[in-house]
């Protein structure tokens, strides 16, 4: 059995406790608020600050229930400990299960607005556009860029910066092992208000299950004590370096 401290962000607490459940290891759980990933540079200082005060004589590796997150990951380091996380974007690719399966339905339109139960059941907007839509300058709500620009900039930004209209699809990851009817039913109020259709997207736990797990294949990368994260702009989308 080997013991590792988990960080995550809040979105995955239903996911996780249903792997813990059965899980043969010992696991430390850390949840971040949600809302930090607004702030990418106070994320990345959370993070680091929970790594840092983890005794390296309780654990056998930290283990992140992140991905790239808007470049909130990049100089994370740990200097005792090995730091194990998913090879993904952002929580999205996680909840999908893949970064093919992200590819699938995002690859063109990196800036849709999506949402799960995390999203569903937090105080934040009950959608998100996907970290790497935020290129694009388009990492709010239509709403939240009508209140802030105007709603003729609005349409700009959307329709001519990012190909987007307001016509496009809202999608909701669903998950069998952690599926909540109530959210589903909010998420269908929701996007009938804002008169958006919506696709259903069958979610895989599959990362979670083998970072808790400690299955670390193809799909994670080990960070050795010592060495930090950095992004690969490749497939790959993060990597070592020391």
């Amino acid at each position: 059995m080997k013991r590792y401290k988990l960080i995550s962000c809040s979105i995955f607490i239903r996911e996780i406790s249903s792997i813990l459940y059965n899980n043969s290891n010992s696991i430390f759980p850390v949840y971040l608020n949600l809302g930090a990933h607004n702030e990418p540079a106070k994320l990345k200082i959370l993070i680091q600050e929970e790594i840092d005060k983890t005794n390296k004589d309780d654990f056998d590796a930290i283990i992140l229930a992140y991905g790239l997150c808007g470049n909130s990951l990049v100089g994370i380091r740990s200097d005792n400990l090995p730091l194990v996380l998913p090879k993904a974007h952002d929580c999205c690719t996680i909840l999908l299960g893949s970064r093919n399966t992200f590819k699938s339905h995002f690859s063109d339109n990196l800036s849709a607005s999506w949402s799960c139960n995390g999203y569903m059941e937090s105080n934040e907007s009950h959608f998100h556009a996907s970290e790497e839509g935020k290129i694009f300058g388009l990492d709010k709500t239509y709403e939240e860029l009508i209140e802030q620009y105007g709603k003729e900039n609005a349409d700009y930004l959307i329709k001519e910066v990012a190909g987007k209209t307001n016509d496009e699809p809202l999608f909701y990851i669903d998950l069998q092992e952690t599926s909540v009817e109530e959210n589903i039913s909010n998420f269908l109020l929701a996007a009938e208000k804002r008169k958006q259709e919506y696709i259903m997207l069958k979610g895989n736990i599959s990362l979670l299950k083998g970072l808790l797990r400690g299955d670390w294949n193809e799909d994670f990368l080990i960070i050795p004590p010592g060495s930090h994260i950095e992004p690969s702009y490749d497939e790959e989308v993060l990597r070592m370096s020391n």
